[in-house]
């Protein structure tokens, strides 16, 4: 459409509103002029574009008068030349034209659509419309967006106010106005976390049949204290569920006492029975440990932190281990401080065949995470000589540096540089400086035996610390997979192997018998359709099965509401009159199976609970236990009609937590929220902002 300086006008040319006298060499002016094709303006009939000799426009920029024969620069169908022009030279042509575009004006006016509030009479955009009203349907919904991803993904609140967040909002809905942070932290994130708040504890009450928790301690980057706080039960479609429901901001001494304290209001602040609750999950911690125990509820000791601890003391004090890690870290060290020697160290992977690979160093900053031990090589730097000294204070600060209480760490540092060994040796081979941090053989053979003792092991700390799956069944299956397997001597093994793996068994397997906390354990594993009594020796089984029966007993006398014995009556169905015998007779043996019986013995007399159970028992352990890989809480899913009771107890042992790693990616997700730009935030928007993240779905 063309445009001219007094607007975009349409308009139909009479072809009577042309000049009507004009002399001869007009006429053939205007055959020499090809005419303006897509212009629709009035002004074009005076004007057209010189025929070249292909018969197409020479210049489609420049337009030439039909009267005078002058050229007049037209570029992009512009006007505005034209109609002075006109107007100068040719009154009489430009009063026809003006004369036609008031014609059009009137006989359009009727066809216009009502201008917008504010408008100048051209087609409105969507800029020009009025502001979303804060009452409004649409700049709720978008609000509440924007507040959602504020929490989930645990973005600074400030963002809402930086220019890329208003720019990228603006492009989706222009007439949407973002409030500002104050809004967000005054109003919407303390209304999203109410919300969210009434959606776990509805899902709490009408789910939750037993459950347990996990709790540990933590400091945040301000060094505060928080105490976490997580549930975790078995919901009516047998899935594992977890609510991470509070991140409590202690100042108080860690005593036990305190921490009692802590956890009673925790449990009346949402309302949690006492009764219902099997077990806390915390860590070896004393004070944990005895505020648990005070408050009445058994306590089981992290499966993760136990192995840790063994593993930890498997190489505790021995010069060996601590020389070779040593070298270890020296060399890692050189890698990550030195992009040239990464780049070589590609390029030697590549000329080897090798898959490439960096180097796994543990020489990072946690956020002031407990542990036991350092590594051990700070003492040494003091005997050190001069020449010696810088490299031991490096040891010395990569050792603070480490992550004591994940031995993962380490050993996939050792692993990974056993895998490269080639291409670091040729790698530091080129640097004459770097050259003294290769290993000697026997530091290689110190390594190989710790790698060979400590990787068959790393897999089963993953195994325990899962959120989505049971866990408390495995632990016990796990120990005796250690001792016949995993940590049991083999041919091969050297003598610094053999002795790293009996000490780790002796010392884990000492953190778990004679436990009070055992006797739960085995209870899970032999509900486990996996591993039943697998696992236990006879005199632990009736143990075991005596404590079941006697549990399932009070439950059945109780009247204990147990979801898979609670369906809803059978409603009757129309049936039409060709309906046959056997349909009938089909709907009414349903109906007797809905409504139940009570249980008989031979002489036909009801059986007592403790029978009930005991028969649900035996025909639990006739079944044959299912293949490793398989969910239990599936299978208990398919067969909690044939064993109500016993899926009842299902329902409370395999909810237990054999580790308290929720509590541990629960103060991962908090050290994201404090992090280093948001170190301000009080303590009571940790909580918020730490309870949306974990629990919005």
């Amino acid at each position: 459409m063309d445009s001219d300086s007094e607007g975009d006008v349409v308009v139909e040319v009479d072809e009577a509103a042309g000049p009507s006298e004009e002399p001869t060499e007009a006429e053939d002016v205007e055959s020499e002029l090809l005419p303006a094709e897509n212009r629709k303006s009035a002004v074009w009939t005076y004007f057209g574009f010189r025929k070249g000799p292909d018969g197409k426009a020479i210049d489609h920029e420049r337009a030439t008068c039909r009267k005078c024969k002058k050229q007049y620069y037209a570029k992009g169908g512009n006007t505005s030349n034209l109609f002075k022009h006109l107007q100068a030279n040719h009154p009489q042509e430009y009063g026809q034209v003006k004369e036609s575009k008031g014609k059009q004006r009137v006989t359009a006016a009727p066809k216009k659509k009502a201008a917008t509030p504010g408008s100048s009479g051209k087609q409105p955009t969507l800029t020009s419309f009025s502001k979303y009203s804060r009452e409004d349907r649409r700049w709720k919904t978008l609000t509440d967006r924007v507040t959602y991803c504020l929490a989930k993904d645990i973005l600074p609140v400030y963002s809402v106010e930086k220019h890329g967040m208003k720019e990228m909002l603006r492009a989706f809905d222009p007439r949407y106005e973002l409030p500002g942070r104050k809004y967000f932290t005054k109003k919407a994130m303390p209304k999203l976390y109410n919300e969210t708040r009434e959606k776990v504890e509805e899902a709490m009450e009408t789910d939750m049949t037993f459950f347990s928790a996990t709790s540990d301690l933590w400091s945040s980057r301000k060094m505060e204290p928080y105490m976490s706080f997580s549930v975790h039960y078995i919901d009516t479609e047998w899935t594992l569920t977890t609510h991470c429901l509070e991140t409590v901001f202690i100042p108080e001494d860690h005593t036990a006492i305190n921490l009692t304290g802590a956890l009673r209001e925790v449990m009346q602040d949402w309302s949690l029975p006492m009764e219902k609750l099997v077990t806390i999950t915390t860590d070896n911690a004393g004070n944990i440990r005895n505020a648990v125990t005070e408050l009445g509820v058994p306590h089981v000791s992290c499966f993760g932190h136990n192995l840790n601890l063994a593993v930890t003391k498997s190489w505790k004090d021995d010069p060996r281990v601590t020389r070779a890690v040593g070298v270890c870290k020296n060399i890692v060290s050189q890698f990550s401080h030195s992009w040239h020697k990464r780049r070589e160290l590609i390029r030697f992977q590549e000329e080897l065949g090798m898959k490439k690979q960096s180097l796994i160093t543990v020489s990072h900053f946690p956020h002031f995470q407990k542990g036991e031990g350092g590594g051990g090589n700070d003492i040494a730097t003091l005997s050190c000589t001069f020449r010696n000294i810088r490299v031991n204070v490096i040891l010395f600060f990569l050792s603070f540096q480490e992550n004591a209480t994940r031995w993962g760490s380490r050993q996939a540092m050792i692993h990974r540089l056993l895998e490269l060994e080639e291409p670091v040796r040729r790698t530091l081979a080129m640097d004459a400086r770097a050259s003294h941090l290769l290993p000697t053989w026997q530091d290689k053979d110190v390594l190989e035996s710790m790698d060979k003792a400590l990787t068959p092991v790393a897999k089963f700390t993953d195994l325990i610390s899962g959120e989505e799956h049971v866990t408390s069944s495995t632990i016990l299956p796990t120990l005796a997979l250690f001792e016949t397997d995993t940590m049991a001597a083999k041919e091969g093994d050297t003598n610094l192997t053999t002795e790293m793996k009996r000490k780790m068994l002796t010392d884990i397997r000492g953190r778990y018998e004679g436990k009070g906390f055992t006797n739960l354990l085995e209870c899970a594993s032999f509900l486990d359709a996996r591993y039943k009594a697998d696992y236990m020796d006879d005199a632990r089984v009736e143990v075991v099965k005596a404590k079941l029966a006697e549990e399932g007993a009070k439950a059945i006398t109780d009247k204990a509401p147990n979801p898979d014995t609670c369906e809803a009556a059978p409603q009757d169905q129309p049936h039409s009159e060709d309906t046959s015998n056997k349909r009938k007779f089909g709907d009414m043996l349903a109906k007797a199976k809905k409504r139940g019986r009570p249980a008989t013995g031979a002489e036909g007399q009801p059986l007592s609970p403790a029978d009930i159970l005991n028969r649900e028992i035996e025909s639990y352990l006739a079944l044959e236990t299912i293949a490793w890989e398989s969910d239990p809480l599936a299978w208990w899913k398919g067969q909690a009609q044939n064993f109500p009771w016993l899926a009842l107890l299902a329902r409370k042992y395999l909810c237990i937590c054999g580790s308290s790693a929720a509590s541990e990616r629960l103060f991962s997700t908090a050290g994201d929220i404090v992090s280093a730009t948001r170190n301000r935030l009080k303590p009571e928007k940790v909580r918020m902002f730490t309870f949306l993240a974990k629990n919005l779905k």
